[in-house]
């Protein structure tokens, strides 16, 4: 995935594998325009949560620790699909989500659930928040899909820093029309291998 300046020039990318699953995959961020990089990454076995907070400081590194209902970066998707009937039913799944900047997970729960019409077709809302008595004072994460179980928008706090160094809240739109299943392995080396900027022109 690469993020872009509004005049298209990529300033941040990530990489997501799902190894050892699709709701806890190994992943990698970095935004170049400070030189900020987050993740988890698997090695012989063993995962480590990576951290750098800026271009001169060092990446520093510790044991993920392992949690049997974790759920990491963009796992949260897969997730939501793997409880989707537990959803439909009322039930509130938690999880232990992990925050790489602080070296932990927090425990979240999915609930809220309810259906809703987008873009003229049916869809399911689910809101994800701290599953603790002070949740109610931390922004939640808004999740809508579709009848199929296809993540249609996402709206709250994402990866993206803005110049204090604080996550921004984002509102991301999937359109269906733009969802491929056929990207040839070139289009993705050619995005690997592309320059990130150091800063995005006003």
């Amino acid at each position: 995935m690469l993020y872009r300046c509004a005049d298209r020039t990529p300033f941040g990318r990530k990489w997501v594998r799902e190894v050892p699953s699709a709701v806890a995959p190994d992943f990698d961020f970095e935004d170049a325009r400070d030189g900020y990089r987050e993740g988890v990454q698997s090695d012989h076995g063993a995962r480590v949560v990576f951290l750098r907070e800026n271009a001169r400081a060092a990446l520093e590194t510790h044991p993920l620790l392992d949690r049997a209902d974790a759920v990491l970066d963009a796992g949260f998707d897969a997730f939501v699909r793997l409880h989707w009937q537990d959803l439909a039913a009322g039930r509130a799944p938690r999880l232990e989500f992990l925050i790489p900047s602080r070296f932990e997970y927090l425990e979240f729960a999915l609930s809220g659930v309810h259906d809703a019409v987008v873009d003229g077709a049916p869809a399911r809302q689910f809101k994800l928040r701290l599953a603790t008595w002070y949740g109610f004072a931390v922004p939640g994460i808004d999740l809508t899909y579709d009848q199929t179980g296809r993540l249609v928008e996402f709206d709250g706090v994402g990866n993206v820093r803005d110049a204090a160094g604080k996550n921004q809240n984002v509102r991301i739109v999937f359109p269906a029309d733009a969802m491929r299943s056929d990207v040839p392995q070139s289009e993705i080396a050619r995005a690997a291998a592309e320059p990130l900027a150091s800063g995005c022109k006003p």
